[in-house]
């Protein structure tokens, strides 16, 4: 599709999120006109390690799951030439900034929600868990 042909181009939305610790909030929502990437599978990834978000209908249900680097990691990782040791991780000091998802632009989702394993270096392997969620209200993304 394309507005050339006179056909609707799929959508989605950027959201940007800006975080202090694990306190969180959406502070911008930009409509675009292009597609969002393809979901993960949105079942059988319970008790997995990572970091992701997922889209949710009213009732709860997921419609739309993203896996990505988690950019609330409480360390950086350096990587070497040296041939024994091919990565070190180093800890970092608060944890502060903002992030940007793309997500659909789907009337049916009612909310986002994030999923993380706990952000220090020594527990990136433990199932992630909810970490935040927001209402997708038709205004800033805040509800």
């Amino acid at each position: 599709m394309s507005v050339e042909d006179g056909a609707t181009p799929s959508r989605s939305f950027r959201l940007t999120i800006s975080f202090r610790g694990m306190n969180m909030s959406i502070v911008d929502r930009r409509s675009l006109v292009m597609p969002a990437p393809i979901s993960d599978a949105i079942r059988g990834y319970e008790g997995q390690s990572g970091f992701w978000y997922e889209l949710h209908n009213a009732t709860g249900e997921t419609i739309y799951r993203r896996v990505m680097h988690n950019p609330l990691s409480s360390h950086v990782e350096e990587h070497t030439i040296e041939p024994t040791v091919t990565s070190r991780r180093h800890p970092v000091g608060e944890r502060a900034g903002t992030f940007m998802l793309l997500v659909p632009e789907d009337a049916a989702a009612a909310s986002l929600v994030l999923f993380s394993s706990p952000p220090d270096a020594a527990a990136v392997a433990q199932p992630a868990r909810k970490v935040a969620e927001f209402a997708l209200g038709s205004g800033d993304g805040t509800g």
